[in-house]
């Protein structure tokens, strides 16, 4: 016998076994857990994974064993309990759900790793917080995802206990694996203090290793305490190692509606998101992180896609102290390889008096070594808000490097192509751009401006073919030695 279930988020069956299909409607907006008993065995076509929920309770703030399977005392004993069933039956899926209250590690219980089969959903960012402590060791991280687990509707928090970590340090207080979703998590870190300079990731690799096809959605870190130069001296929102190739670049990591924000008291300097250069970000922002806003730092091979990003604010106002090698967006690139496809679409930059430093930039993609190949670069709807002259531009420095095929549009702020040794600039197009200085070197080739405003113009020898048509405004500097420079 089948049963056919209408409006309901339950069912049941009444035959020891069945043939045949199972209908369940729903109304039109429907949330909830479908929940299959113990032992459950459906074979078929369009066979669909379910969970098996784990409710853990926290005795805290009220809960009794008498409503959850699992009852926490707030030491995270419940949910680590909670995960073991999980790791003992790994072709099963299970979701921890986590009642309301506040669940903290400690020595006992230092670190949770969840399986790939696990997903821990809390009662909401403002309910459900899972915090470190003191008493669960020097990195105080908390969690391991592995590929496939997610975590949802919950707070993390590290307080503010002196870290003692090594120089040069660099570790995750969310380990992220490949494949793993984070919705509606809020992160929080607190520092008073620290012995060394070390790269602290909110979310971020482990062991190495370099994630791919993660999802962020509306999530936020922030970063407050940092009362010495050392705490933290890498504060990182979201990220991960970026040495290698996106090993899956059709599943690059996504964040969407993502921040990651400092209390700017002029010792936290990190980045907002070091990620991949092959991610996507949506609707992001990062907000006084002392250092780039997003960061794609890479050793590339191959030919992987580039970074995507549609609608992403940059705010720096408002340090205690002054900022330079600072950008909305940073790439700097060695190998062999070729990064094609740069999407930037809605890029803001703002930056008050302490952001004035020429060494400060919206966009810019530098290089260490070899010959990387950057093409494709896609500068769309440019907002450089900053207040002070000489800082927020433009940099593309070919250090042996090749640039091609570069289209600009907004209000860029200063543009500077330099180049080294045998590196080049080619085919770059500026259209109705707003510019304080354009300054080209030798390697330089085939520049392009329409209806851009452009307060001075200096072009070197060997910076070829550059082309600014009259109804461009500009006042031109005394040094312009390339030819076809202005038709």
């Amino acid at each position: 016998m089948i049963n056919k279930i209408t409006n309901q988020g339950f069912f049941s069956t009444k035959d020891s076994s069945s043939t045949g299909s199972l209908v369940i409607t729903c109304p039109t907006t429907f949330s909830g857990a479908i929940l299959f008993p113990s032992g459950t065995t459906i074979t078929g076509s369009n066979l669909y994974p379910f969970n098996t929920v784990l409710t853990v309770g926290n005795s805290l703030n009220g809960d009794t064993a008498a409503n959850c399977q699992y009852l926490d005392n707030g030491t995270c004993n419940g949910i680590y309990t909670a995960s073991l069933v999980a790791i003992a039956n790994p072709s099963k899926k299970y979701i921890i759900s986590l009642a309301p209250g506040t669940y903290t590690f400690n020595s006992t219980i230092s670190k949770i790793t969840v399986p790939g089969n696990l997903s821990i959903v809390g009662s909401g960012v403002d309910k459900t917080i899972l915090s470190s402590s003191a008493l669960n060791g020097v990195k105080q991280c908390m969690f391991t995802f592995i590929s496939g687990s997610s975590l949802t509707d919950a707070t993390l928090v590290k307080p503010p206990v002196v870290a003692t970590a090594v120089a040069g340090d660099q570790y995750s207080i969310v380990e992220v694996g490949s494949y793993t979703t984070f919705k509606r998590v809020n992160g929080y870190s607190y520092y008073t203090n620290a012995a060394a300079a070390q790269d602290v990731f909110f979310f971020g690799h482990y062991n190495s290793n370099l994630p791919v096809g993660m999802y962020f959605e509306d999530c936020n870190v922030y970063f407050s305490g940092a009362t010495t130069a050392n705490a933290p001296n890498g504060a990182i929102g979201f990220g991960a190692t970026t040495t290698g190739n996106c090993s899956d670049p059709v599943n690059p990591p996504k964040f969407v509606r993502c921040s990651s924000t400092s209390d700017g008291a002029g010792n936290v300097k990190g980045n907002g998101f070091w990620v991949h250069p092959s991610s996507i970000l949506i609707d992001c922002s990062s907000t006084k992180m002392g250092a780039d806003s997003i960061s794609t730092n890479a050793t590339v091979s191959g030919t992987i896609p580039g970074l995507t990003v549609t609608n992403f604010t940059s705010d720096n106002r408002g340090y205690s102290t002054s900022r330079s090698s600072i950008s909305a967006i940073w790439g700097a690139y060695s190998g062999t390889g070729e990064i094609s496809g740069f999407q930037i679409n809605g890029l803001r930059l703002l930056g008050d008096s302490n952001f004035g430093n020429s060494n400060n930039f919206i966009f810019g993609i530098g290089a260490f070594s070899n010959t990387v190949t950057c093409s494709n670069i896609n500068l769309n709807g440019l907002q450089n808000l900053c207040t002070v002259a000489g800082a927020g531009g433009i940099k593309i420095d070919s250090n042996n490097n090749i640039f091609r095929n570069i289209n600009i549009s907004g209000k860029a702020g200063d543009i500077l192509f330099a180049k080294a040794s045998t590196g080049t600039t080619t085919n770059v197009s500026f259209v109705g751009v707003d510019t304080r200085n354009v300054t080209m070197i030798s390697g330089n080739v085939n520049f392009r401006f329409a209806g851009c405003n452009i307060a001075t113009a200096s072009i070197a020898s060997g910076a070829d073919q550059i082309r600014i048509p009259s109804s461009s405004n500009y006042i031109l500097s005394t040094s312009n030695a390339g030819t076809n420079v202005f038709t």
